[in-house]
Order: structure tokens, then C-alpha cells, then sequence
């Protein structure tokens, strides 16, 4: 079965511990900073690639270490990224998720390059060979080209 994932590519960074008070603080010592992937489109082809599925994702990255982060993770997870378009004038989605020691998360986001995601970037070709087509991003809007 040949799936087709479309919509949002993030690169998330979480930061812990984040005390409420952050914005008051002029330094605060954070543990480990690590990279991980998000976004919806991503997880849903990350998912059932480790489920076995083919899958393919149509996304944008930027040219930056972001974007090189989440085209080596689909590779490692074996999606295919042929569909992934690297764009050089914007950074690669990104969230950083500020963590206080009970949980509570606060975002600072960069997701100006999804605006960029039309439905024209899907082939007819990707949606003839997906048995499957899951479309994960709301900003895509069939009318915009007459395409159903």
C-alpha cells in the first residue's frame, strides 16, 4: 500500500527545565538541546513507515541545519523524501517548546514556510500512485486551481 502524506515539516527543540519566570531571568542553565521532528504531515509518514507502509511526504524544508536534520530522520525512517522541496529563501519550520518542570509547554514558532505549501505540489502522478492520500495541513485549498 502506497501512502501519500502532505502538509507540515517541523523541526522541533525542546527546552527544559524553563521556570515561568524565563522572561525575567537574564540566564538560566537548560539541559541537553536535541532536535526531534514534528509537524503533522512528518509524524503521520514517520508512523506508518515504522509501521511498514510505503510512504511518501510532500512537505517544505528550508536549506539550513533543520532541514538537513528532517530529511536525514525520513531517511533513517524510511519515507520518501522525493517530494520534500528545499527552499532556499526560508528557514525550515520550527518550534521551540518551552518546558516547565510540571509539564506546561510554551511555543516559539517559525512556520512561515508552510504558508509556501500549495495544493499545485501535488502531482498528478503522486496522487496516482498513493492508495492512500493523507493531506494534514488545512492552508491548502482546492479552489485555488480548480483541482478537487
Amino acid at each position: 500500500m502506497s501512502i501519500l502524506s502532505v502538509g507540515m515539516a517541523f523541526c522541533d527543540i525542546p527546552l527544559r527545565p524553563c521556570p515561568a519566570n524565563i522572561m525575567e531571568l537574564d540566564n538560566y542553565q537548560i539541559r541537553k538541546v536535541e532536535m526531534h521532528t514534528g509537524g503533522d504531515a512528518l509524524t503521520v509518514a514517520v508512523v506508518l513507515a515504522k509501521m511498514g507502509a510505503e510512504v511518501e511526504l510532500n512537505a517544505k524544508v528550508g536549506n539550513d541545519a533543520g532541514g538537513k536534520f528532517v530529511l536525514s530522520e525520513l531517511k533513517k525512517n524510511g519515507v520518501c523524501a522525493e517530494a520534500v522541496t528545499v527552499e532556499e529563501n526560508y528557514a525550515t519550520a520550527t518550534s521551540y517548546q518551552l518546558i516547565e518542570e510540571n509539564g506546561q509547554r510554551h511555543f516559539l514558532v517559525d512556520s512561515e514556510i508552510n504558508k509556501l505549501l500549495k495544493n499545485t505540489d501535488v502531482t498528478d502522478e503522486q496522487i496516482q500512485k498513493a492508495d492512500i492520500i493523507s493531506v494534514s495541513y488545512t492552508h491548502l485549498r482546492a479552489h485555488e486551481t480548480g483541482r478537487n
